[in-house]
């Protein structure tokens, strides 16, 4: 009811120690009634509900700073070509797997790497990247 959260949060709502709470999240990931995230809080990874991931962008804060540069930038852009940006950013969109899709495009042989935002829908990205492919 939450959206993400840690092991420990769960095992402390549920009154269990650390340990169980993590088996049990263990368990439900094995049985894909959970995801978890790429995302470290105190070290260990958070947990959602598929359909919570828009919920996501409220864990940007533990983000490095050039991560949270290149979240802040997809964001607004919807869709970047790897290659046109700076090779930091290109780094940082490898990071944060959670919010940064790599969808590869072949046009006349070539293939191009582009990142899509998290939430953008495919349709808008096809177009966006139809575009981008265009000019």
């Amino acid at each position: 009811s939450n959206g993400p959260v840690v092991a420990h949060a769960i095992g402390k709502s549920l009154g269990l120690n650390s340990f169980l709470a993590s088996a049990l999240l263990s368990e439900l990931l094995k049985e894909r009634a959970i995801t978890q995230s790429t995302i470290k809080m105190g070290g260990g990874s958070l947990y959602y509900v598929i359909g919570q991931e828009e919920k996501l962008s409220n864990f940007t804060n533990f983000l490095g700073f050039k991560e949270r540069e290149a979240f802040q930038l997809l964001k607004e852009k919807g869709i970047m070509e790897d290659k046109k940006c700076d090779p930091a950013i290109r780094v940082a969109f490898r990071a944060i797997k959670d919010y940064a899709i790599p969808l590869v495009v072949s046009k006349d042989g070539e293939d191009k790497l582009f990142w899509k935002f998290y939430l953008l829908q495919n349709e808008e990205a096809s177009v966006k990247i139809k575009s981008m492919l265009e000019s």
